[in-house]
């Protein structure tokens, strides 16, 4: 159970740390208006690091649970075999 809250805020802490990334914006100054434009990269680079982040985390805590619960099972049924 430890370890398991250990993961989570790693996770939580990495996904605020990619939101919170500053994005490098360049100024224009075109005919008295100040334009500002995003720097030469996509602009749903972010959105996609976010997303294989959640959906890393999501994916590896639901085998641990997984795994946790197969094991528990395995035991239950050696236990009950055992008994009878």
């Amino acid at each position: 159970m430890k370890h398991q809250r250990k993961f989570h805020r790693l996770c939580i802490l990495i996904g605020i740390l990619l939101l919170a990334a500053p994005v490098s914006v360049q100024a224009k100054e075109t005919a008295g208006t100040l334009i500002f434009a995003k720097a030469n990269h996509s602009s749903l680079e972010p959105l996609y690091w976010m997303t294989i982040i959640v959906g890393g985390c999501i994916a590896v805590t639901l085998t641990y649970v997984s795994w946790r619960k197969y094991k528990a099972e395995k035991k239950k049924n050696v236990n009950k075999d055992s008994n009878s």
